[in-house]
């Protein structure tokens, strides 16, 4: 923010970035329309993994009720990231992508959509590498 500060270098004001605030002021209402429909798409997913994680651990648990077993606590505990961790990471990452480009419909659509491609890759190659 110090590089493309708008107060002058030698401004002690600390409150906002310039960058954010001109890009937020330029952001027209198609733009925000555009962003809150790809989030409510895009969480769609995100929630039924958390949902299917859940499945899958009471599933685990059922059966390995009274077993202490290496592997099954391995995959309780990448079921548990799955749930709890990863959409803490991919709500970080689209927030930096869209503080770091300009609020366009295109750069908005494409990031959420980037995003929402690499955190499925997890459950394809799980598909593809894991079938009967």
């Amino acid at each position: 923010c110090a590089d493309n500060d708008l107060d002058g270098m030698d401004s002690n004001f600390i409150g906002h970035c310039d960058y954010i605030s001109t890009d937020r002021k330029l952001m027209h209402r198609g733009n925000w329309l555009t962003l809150v429909f790809l989030s409510l798409v895009f969480v769609l997913p995100l929630c039924q993994d958390s949902h299917n994680t859940v499945v899958e651990e009471a599933i685990m648990d059922h059966h390995l009720r009274s077993t202490v077993n290496m592997p099954a606590e391995l995959l309780r505990i990448a079921l548990r990231v799955r749930r709890f961790i990863k959409p803490w990471f991919i709500a970080c990452v689209v927030a930096v992508l869209l503080i770091m480009d300009p609020l366009t419909a295109k750069n908005i659509t494409l990031n959420i959509l980037a995003v929402a491609m690499f955190s499925e890759v997890d459950s394809v190659v799980a598909a593809l590498l894991l079938t009967e």
